[in-house]
């Protein structure tokens, strides 16, 4: 048998069973707080807004098959290379000594009801950046440029919705 194989000469020794004798309590559900639901609605909302959104986007669009495709394309890159930007964001800007002042408040222990803190205003700042871009986008006649700046924004709103509920909202919490 595969067991005889693979010991030195054949010996057969009894496979090492491991068994966690930490066991850990059972942990009680926490309730709900002001921030645990305020994290709630905001996804419930997004949702809600990206739902009656969806079908005046495409109407005013008008993209056509290959405009579509670069936006979807353009979607999907910016919301993966996002991952990658915050990843070197976090440990070479927050994380430097001329931002640290500003991210250490995200590290802080805060209170279960604290909403903000200042480590908020990259999000703010990446707002202010992306959606002059998306209006812009999408105010122009549609081409191919006007669908990947559409999708470009897009994708970095997706990735920073995601990153407030998911990040901030578990994580952090």
């Amino acid at each position: 048998d595969l067991f005889s194989v693979l010991t030195p000469c054949g010996a057969r020794s009894p496979p090492i069973v491991m068994v966690d004798t930490e066991a850990k309590p059972a942990q009680r559900q926490q309730p709900l707080t002001t921030k645990k639901i305020s994290y709630l609605v905001l996804l419930a909302v997004l949702v809600l807004v990206t739902l009656l959104s969806a079908p005046q986007v495409r109407h005013a669009l008008k993209f056509n098959f290959l405009q579509g495709v670069v936006g979807t394309v353009a979607t999907v890159c910016s919301c993966v290379g996002m991952e990658f930007y915050a990843r070197w964001a976090h440990r070479e800007s927050w994380h430097g000594p001329s931002l640290w002042f500003i991210h250490t408040t995200h590290h802080r222990h805060k209170s279960e009801d604290a909403l903000f803190e200042l480590n908020d205003i990259f999000g703010v700042a990446n707002v202010v950046v992306i959606v002059p871009i998306m209006l812009y986008a999408l105010a122009v006649k549609p081409s191919v440029l006007s669908a990947y700046a559409v999708g470009l924004t897009v994708g970095i709103s997706i990735f920073g919705t995601a990153y407030i509920v998911v990040h901030d909202g578990v994580q952090h919490r």
